[in-house]
């Protein structure tokens, strides 16, 4: 850097920091990737301080951003750009309605060993379709409520349609704007999840009802699933006098049940921007990818000892979507006792939902 370009940062940095001074004392100041960064201290509360810059540095296209380092407070003034052009929810209807097809013909699949047969009787797919679009839409709809709620742009879900067992890969929705803050993190990522449950338990156990109990030797063949905890409670509960020599045919709507829950506990590991991510980020900080990869780990030592290659591939796409964690907008305001809880309750949901090894095919 030359010293015509050293007296312009100067200037600039000196330029904010005046702009800035009634809410920041800065200290220190430089410009680099691309973002002015004041080091210093906050003269008012955090949220006040965000909501009086935001407003000030709008017409300049600049997005002020709070962190902490060792003692200080670090304002960051840059300009983000939206990851994303306008919401079509043409397609969003489209990825919908044939996500409604491959799971249809999923569930017919399940009750059916001829691929024409489960195609021209789609009908039968309908109790497992219906409940696991259901746990599925639930738990994109609470993320999509929470985000308008907070302020946080998002496009409406995306359904992901796919010709395999289980007929889809699932739905998500993208962020478009920043998180303003780590309570925000906490709600947006806890809201999915455990509005999925609300409506999971009880299609399990409406599905348990509907199951039937069978000698061992008649249950042999088919797809064999592990139970996380609090499916073995459900099943215990709701499905009595099991013996030994005996197996349970689930209901499709009981399987549907299982697999919402299954999707919850892997939406609830603490990895990148998944939910969990967004739960542990919020409680640890930038300290929370230390946390990541001992999961990820974890995740992929399960795949191996268990041989399910889903796994595999589950970290090979968390990998490819990004392990990093984007900070909040207030990356300072700590949590309050509520959100503490609320990201307890998550944690607890983890921990009754994982499945360490999903499929055993005998």
């Amino acid at each position: 850097m030359n010293s015509v370009e050293e007296q312009e940062e100067r200037e600039d940095v000196e330029g904010i920091s005046v702009l800035v001074g009634d809410v920041f004392h800065a200290e220190t100041g430089g410009i680099s990737g691309g973002a002015l960064r004041l080091r210093g201290k906050l003269l008012v509360k955090p949220e006040v301080a965000l909501e009086a810059l935001k407003e000030r540095f709008k017409e300049k296209g600049l997005t002020p951003m709070l962190s902490k380092r060792g003692e200080s407070i670090v304002l960051t003034l840059a300009r983000i750009r939206s990851p994303g052009s306008k919401t079509r929810p043409s397609l969003n209807l489209l990825l919908f309605l044939l996500t409604i097809l491959t799971t249809l013909f999923a569930g017919s699949l399940w009750q059916s060993e001829d691929l024409l047969d489960a195609l021209l009787n789609l009908q039968r797919g309908i109790p497992f379709s219906f409940s696991l679009l259901c746990i599925l839409g639930a738990h994109e709809l609470g993320h999509f409520f929470t985000a308008k709620r907070l302020g946080i742009d998002t496009t409406l879900p995306y359904f992901i349609p796919f010709p395999h067992f289980i007929g889809t890969f699932g739905a998500v929705i993208r962020i478009r704007s920043p998180i303003p803050n780590k309570k925000a993190l906490v709600l947006m990522g806890a809201a999915g999840p455990l509005s999925g449950m609300v409506v999971a338990i009880p299609l399990v156990i409406v599905g348990l009802k509907l199951s039937t109990v069978a000698p061992m030797e008649e249950v042999t063949g088919g797809l064999i699933i592990g139970s996380s905890i609090m499916f073995s409670l459900l099943e215990r509960v709701f499905i009595k006098g099991v013996s030994d020599t005996q197996g349970v045919f689930l209901h499709p709507v009981a399987f549907a049940g299982w697999l919402g829950m299954f999707v919850t506990g892997l939406n609830l590991l603490p990895i990148g921007q998944l939910d969990g991510g967004h739960i542990t980020y919020s409680i640890f900080g930038r300290s929370h990818r230390q946390l990541g990869l001992v999961f990820l780990g974890m995740l992929v030592a399960f795949g191996i000892v268990f041989r399910f290659l889903g796994y595999a591939f589950f970290g090979i796409l968390i990998l490819l979507v990004g392990f990093r964690h984007p900070p909040p907008l207030d990356d300072v305001t700590p949590l309050s006792f509520v959100h503490k809880a609320v990201a307890a309750l998550a944690m607890v949901v983890l921990v009754m939902t994982f499945v360490p090894q999903p499929f055993v095919i005998p």
